[in-house]
């Protein structure tokens, strides 16, 4: 698989798990950015965050992220940060998927 192609697969791959990404509330993005690719596997896009505080006010900057091991498809790890703090959390696997049923 060559480099275009295998990114190619990880941004996809990288929009599927900030689909599925299970934000805390009051925590969901209006807005981001688009995906950074550094081209060593990790995927990063600037989140735009209602700010619960001060809801007429300018929104927050969070951070979404994936990374993935050298030549992988499959995400290693998915986190979502605002001011440092995780801000959800990547979805279980279902039990049936977990034993590939």
């Amino acid at each position: 698989m060559d480099t275009v192609e295998l990114s190619n697969l990880r941004r996809s791959t990288a929009d599927q798990a900030y689909l599925d990404f299970e934000f805390d509330e009051g925590c969901a993005p209006e807005a981001d950015n688009g995906w950074e690719d550094d081209g060593l596997g990790n995927f990063t896009k600037t989140l735009f965050i209602p700010n619960q505080d001060d809801p007429a006010g300018p929104t927050l900057k969070g951070v979404f992220n994936v990374t993935f091991d050298p030549g992988s498809v499959v995400p290693d790890s998915v986190w979502a940060t605002l001011d440092g703090n995780d801000i959800g959390r990547k979805p279980a696997v279902a039990a049936s998927t977990a034993l590939g049923l």
